[in-house]
């Protein structure tokens, strides 16, 4: 896939299908395989768009893809907790919701999840991208509203963690 900020679409490797980069990052937050990423941006063309028949732009970055496996170390689990605590929306009120949502995180596989979701908002708020308040049950996590996925602080508005994990709580 490539990314061709010019003309703010992102094109498949095999150059016959463009999305959004909206859909971009869905397929991403969704774990689809995205191992072959390359970002291209500047104005001198080197790759060809088969459906428009035009250029993209050809200063080519490599993303790093994401692995296979869900399995994720200490480190990774640490480095989630040490973006959630300094996060400026973080209140020491937090500390429960956060740990039983990190409980549900590290149970389930998907730090590396939550890795990817820092890193796509990190990346989305370098290249000034503006994305929605708040999308469906991501809004009942503290964690994606600690991490910047959502502005929607769950707790303010009673939202259960239920709305995002599906799990009953017991």
């Amino acid at each position: 896939m490539y990314y061709d900020k010019k003309r703010d679409r992102v094109l498949l490797r095999d150059g016959r299908s463009v999305v959004s980069p909206t859909t971009f990052s869905r397929m991403v937050l969704r774990g689809e395989d995205v191992s072959s990423l390359r970002v291209l941006e500047g104005e001198e063309s080197s790759a060809y768009d088969l459906i428009y028949g035009t250029s993209t732009s050809s200063d080519i970055e490599d993303i790093t893809p994401i692995p296979q496996s869900h399995e994720h170390t200490k480190e990774q689990l640490d480095q989630v907790i040490d973006v959630l605590v300094d996060s400026d929306r973080w209140d020491a009120s937090m500390v429960d919701r956060v740990d039983k949502e990190i409980d549900f995180f590290d149970r389930t596989d998907n730090i590396t999840f939550l890795i990817h979701c820092i890193d796509l908002v990190k990346r989305m708020k370098e290249d000034g991208v503006v994305w929605g308040v708040g999308r469906g049950s991501s809004c009942g996590s503290l964690v994606m509203y600690l991490i910047g996925v959502n502005d929607i602080n769950p707790l303010k508005y009673n939202i259960p963690f239920e709305e995002f994990s599906k799990e009953q709580d017991d």
